[in-house]
């Protein structure tokens, strides 16, 4: 039988992303988060896992910025890589390839650059961008699901009348 949930949260791991975890192709839940892991995610972590509908890396010490096949996991629900202080790069407009995404947990991961437009996203609930260096206007939100957005301590500009689209804020 072949696993589809591998959880390894709060341990001791550390080292590189788990290579063989890419020979998983029909992981469905894969959650390393609370260890030490260091170094890049695999440029083609999205291609090989692309079954996968929970991505949980937070609290790690990846480096080397999100990869772009990530942002093809179309059946990506939650992809939380929250506090890893040290990814660095930007939040690629390909993030509305992620239309089953409901959670974007990418606070403390010293991401720059603009913030892309995301009024695609329909089934988002969370957004969690706190603590970074994005710049740029408040992109548009139009998820009727929206219930938290948390982009605090960036550079970001431009209308609060951009996420009205957001019915949940409004009840």
């Amino acid at each position: 039988m072949i696993s589809k949930i591998v959880y390894f949260y709060t341990n001791q791991f550390s080292g590189p992303f788990p290579i063989s975890v890419l020979e998983l192709p029909r992981l469905r839940i894969l959650g390393l988060a609370n260890n030490k892991f260091t170094g890049h995610l695999p440029a083609n972590i999205g291609y090989k896992l692309a079954s996968l509908t929970k991505l949980y890396l937070f609290k790690n010490n990846f480096t080397g910025g999100v990869p772009e096949s990530l942002y093809s996991m179309t059946n990506l629900e939650i992809f939380d890589i929250r506090n890893n202080s040290a990814l660095g790069g930007t939040l690629s407009p390909n993030i509305t390839n992620l239309q089953s995404l409901s959670y974007l947990g990418m606070s403390r991961c010293n991401l720059g650059g603009e913030l892309p437009e995301m009024h695609s996203l329909k089934k988002l609930v969370t957004v969690q961008l706190a603590f970074n260096r994005l710049s740029g206007i408040v992109p548009i939100l139009n998820s009727s699901s929206l219930v938290v957005i948390n982009m605090k301590n960036n550079s970001v500009t431009g209308s609060l009348d951009r996420i009205s689209g957001s019915i949940s804020l409004r009840e």
